[in-house]
C-alpha cells in the first residue's frame, strides 16, 4: 500500500480519533486560540487539524466538516460523506504538549498542540 492510501484511510479515521483521558474544554479553548492539533504516524506522515470557534474544522489535507462537544466527546461530522463520529479529547493540554494516543483504526499517533 503506498504512502498516499495510508494518508488518505488516516484522513478517514480522523473523524473518530480517539485521544486518551477526559475532554476538557480547556483543551479545546487552547486550540480555537489560534492552535492546531498535529497528529504524526510513525510512517512519518502528520496530519494537522484547525478548528474555528464557528464549529467548523480543516486539515492539512484538504478534509473539512463540522465539530461538536458533546459531554465529554469532541464529535465531528466530514463534509465530504457526512461520516459522523465522536471521541475523547485530552484533558488539560496546552501549546507544545505531546502525548500518545491512538485513531479511529488503531493506529498510533503522537498529538500535539502546535501554533496555526
Amino acid at each position: 500500500m503506498n504512502r498516499s492510501v495510508r494518508i488518505s484511510r488516516h484522513i478517514a479515521a480522523l473523524a473518530c480519533l480517539v485521544l486518551s483521558s477526559a475532554v476538557s474544554a480547556a483543551t479545546m479553548d487552547v486550540l480555537l486560540a489560534g492552535n492546531d492539533l498535529q497528529l504524526e504516524y510513525s510512517s512519518g506522515a502528520a496530519v494537522t487539524i484547525s478548528f474555528a470557534s464557528d464549529g467548523t474544522y480543516t486539515t492539512s489535507t484538504g478534509s473539512s466538516g463540522t465539530w461538536t462537544l458533546n459531554g465529554e466527546q469532541l464529535c465531528t461530522v466530514r463534509d465530504a460523506d457526512s461520516v459522523a463520529s465522536c471521541g475523547v479529547l485530552a484533558s488539560g493540554k496546552a501549546l507544545g504538549d505531546s502525548w500518545s494516543s491512538t485513531d479511529a483504526s488503531g493506529t498510533q499517533v503522537t498529538a500535539s498542540v502546535v501554533p496555526r
